[in-house]
């Protein structure tokens, strides 16, 4: 986004990325989200009422295109090097379907997560911006 800002083809974005907003007149709106997994029926995570970070090193991970460039991955800290990544998505429908056909495990927002029976979501941290 901040590509098009810089070529005059937007007048203003919102941006949830991280950015040098240097450039920009702007403000930092701070806000709080519950990140989730979504994930199979069938996994053995899905037992459990939370899940905390360390229980999903080394597991195959499904996250946004957008959390690759933001510090939303940042949440695993050192960690984040060793991720086992096995897909992105840029529409939760499409990490549904990841996620049912046994690609991996979603971590994304909670309110993206699917919350069907069939990839049930649950919260394991707090990402604070701003």
């Amino acid at each position: 986004m901040t590509l098009r800002l810089d070529q005059g083809l937007l007048d203003f974005g919102v941006l949830v990325e991280s950015a040098d907003l240097g450039r920009y007149n702007g403000l930092v709106l701070p806000y709080t989200d519950i990140l989730g997994v979504s994930m199979r029926e069938d996994s053995p995570l899905a037992q459990k009422e939370v899940i905390q970070k360390e229980d999903l090193l080394g597991l195959p991970l499904v996250v946004t295109r957008q959390s690759l460039r933001t510090s939303l991955l940042s949440w695993f800290g050192e960690e984040v090097d060793s991720l086992n990544i096995s897909a992105t998505f840029n529409l939760s429908y499409n990490s549904k379907i990841l996620v049912q056909e046994g690609l991996g495990y979603a971590i994304a927002l909670k309110k993206t997560c699917s919350t069907s029976t069939q990839t049930p979501a649950f919260a394991f941290g707090r990402y604070t911006h701003g």
